[in-house]
């Protein structure tokens, strides 16, 4: 991945697309919007496969905005956090298939915990972010936020007597979330 995006911003730099000054910036934006599509796409594919797109889309959205704001934990190489997300979208989708959880009160409980936990922790700074104090703090107040509405549209939904599986996979975009958290917690 990274050999293919360092050949496009070498080709724009030839054609005089962009500065030199600007090639790492290029390479960095580039890199990360390719692998978000790879990423999303192979997920969304997924879903379609399993029969669980919608419910996906939700679960994308919740971890990315908990991961916009929070930061959380980053492998060193794009394929492992390739694999690493994969296989737990596969594992959940899998879990959830052969068990078809039909309490809507428990991803409640589940998302009321996880939103604690994010809540408490807030935004973690890591070596890929090197944020300011006033970013973090910034970062915290964001994520806390955002955890709020979550919250509320998780029990707007679970009271307007919605299909459980959006809640399970909003849930589960939650404890994603969190678990990014812990993660950089303990391994940074």
């Amino acid at each position: 991945m990274e050999i293919v995006v360092a050949r496009l911003v070498g080709k724009m730099l030839q054609e005089k697309m962009i500065s030199t000054e600007d090639k790492k910036w290029y390479i960095y934006s580039l890199q990360l919007i390719i692998e978000k599509i790879v990423s999303y796409s192979t997920i969304l594919l997924l879903a379609m496969i399993f029969g669980f797109f919608f419910q996906t889309i939700g679960f994308l959205l919740v971890f990315s905005v908990i991961r916009k704001y929070s930061g959380g934990f980053h492998f060193k190489h794009f394929w492992s956090c390739y694999l690493f997300s994969i296989g737990t979208y596969l594992a959940f989708v899998l879990v959830y298939q052969n068990y078809q959880f039909e309490f809507s009160i428990v991803p409640m409980i589940i998302s009321s915990l996880a939103c604690l936990g994010i809540f408490c922790i807030g935004a973690v700074n890591n070596r890929v972010y090197h944020w300011s104090m006033k970013e973090e703090r910034e970062k915290c107040s964001l994520t806390r936020y955002s955890i709020l509405v979550i919250y509320v549209v998780l029990a707007g939904l679970m009271l307007s007597g919605i299909d459980e599986s959006y809640l399970w996979f909003m849930t589960w975009g939650l404890f994603e979330g969190l678990l990014s958290l812990i993660l950089t917690k303990i391994c940074e």
